[in-house]
């Protein structure tokens, strides 16, 4: 029999087709054509506060909205960025400190309160966003729990932050108004409030599972505020969800080692309603939990706690606090109990090395 000349060329036609097929589907991101998750409706047991453990490595869910804080030049601006269905794109606008709406140059010459953000790459927990208005790009890296974001913008040496809410805010949700400047030393006084144990039932989810990842579910929201107030639920290493508060006065939920978790719990009202000072929730205390275990509420030194982390190995955890406007203090806290060992002002000189990721220019 004679060989076919022409079966080389159709076989290596052939290989050259799945090639290029292979190529195509790997440029997609991994979110794309995805619609975006529907809230946890499933509630638990009457229990206020538990812990997590490290999520899982996956494609971050880049939610329904962002809340943004970034710093440039000294100065604060909050964001808001809306997303576009399941799309790649958001629709941002930003307030000064203030409550004034930022108006923002754009390449044409004009100006605009609201700017495309558009997701120019996701890789890994690695993001990189063209913001359309100034052609910059945004830096990001994502948090363990995949609900945070920091980084570094292209046009300034100032940083950026951004906190994932996976469900729009409720409709009732009512504006409240922009905040205003607060003195130290008008500071509102922080009303007592006895931490509420996670149930003691040996069959309680919270107590016998292992979390994989902790998440908010807005409750109270507003352009003007840092973050957003509400439920803190979780996932759990079998593939379950649980609700792990009622009161909805949580905010910024964090995992930490050793299947530790850590929020900051905002003031209520008797009637259960936000307690505000000047249009801000007072986020006063930071609680600590381990395997359905209340281990510390820490009350910090100033009432509104802007940042806190743990430590790799668990024993300590660092909480920065400030009034509105005023110098921030830094306290390394023991997980277990709460006790503050150490305390130094965020614009001191030569901070321990501990204190240092949170140090700030006098």
């Amino acid at each position: 029999m004679h060989a076919n000349p022409k079966k080389p060329f159709a076989n290596n036609c052939l290989v050259f087709l799945l090639m290029a097929m292979s190529a195509e589907a790997q440029l997609k991101l991994p979110w794309e054509n995805k619609p975006p998750p529907k809230p946890d409706t499933a509630a638990a047991n009457d229990v206020n506060e538990v812990a997590g453990s490290p999520e899982k490595a996956a494609a971050p869910d880049l939610g329904s909205k962002w809340t943004i804080a970034e710093t440039e030049k000294g100065t604060t601006y909050t964001g808001t960025w809306v997303r576009r269905e399941n799309s790649n794109t958001f629709d941002a606008t930003w307030k000064f400190p203030n409550g004034k709406a930022v108006s923002m140059p754009t390449p044409d010459g004009r100006r605009t309160t609201t700017t495309e953000i558009v997701v120019e790459s996701l890789t890994g927990d690695r993001i990189v966003l063209l913001r359309k208005s100034n052609k910059g790009r945004y830096h990001g890296t994502f948090s363990a729990d995949r609900r945070h974001l920091s980084g570094t913008c292209t046009w300034s040496t100032g940083e950026w932050s951004a906190a994932i809410d996976e469900a729009p805010a409720p409709a009732e949700a009512e504006p409240l108004a922009a905040p205003t400047d607060m003195d130290a030393a008008a500071a509102p006084p922080v009303a007592a409030q006895e931490p509420v144990a996670a149930a003691a039932d040996p069959n309680n989810p919270a107590a016998t599972k292992t979390p994989v990842r902790v998440r908010l579910e807005t409750k109270h929201t507003n352009p003007a505020w840092r973050l957003p107030v509400g439920d803190v639920y979780a996932n759990y290493e079998d593939g379950t969800k649980d609700r792990w508060t009622t009161r909805g006065n949580c905010m910024d939920p964090r995992l930490g080692p050793q299947s530790m978790a850590a929020w900051i719990v905002c003031e209520q009202k008797p009637d259960g309603s936000l307690d505000l000072y000047k249009g801000i929730p007072v986020g006063s205390k930071l609680r600590v939990f381990q395997r359905g275990k209340v281990l510390a509420t820490i009350a910090t030194a100033k009432p509104l706690i802007e940042q806190f982390k743990f430590e790799t190995n668990g024993i300590h955890i660092l909480v920065k606090s400030r009034a509105m406007h005023g110098p921030a203090t830094i306290e390394r806290c023991e997980t277990a109990g709460g006790k503050v060992v150490q305390s130094v002002m965020a614009f001191d000189k030569n901070l321990p090395a501990w204190a240092k990721e949170f140090a700030e220019n006098e």
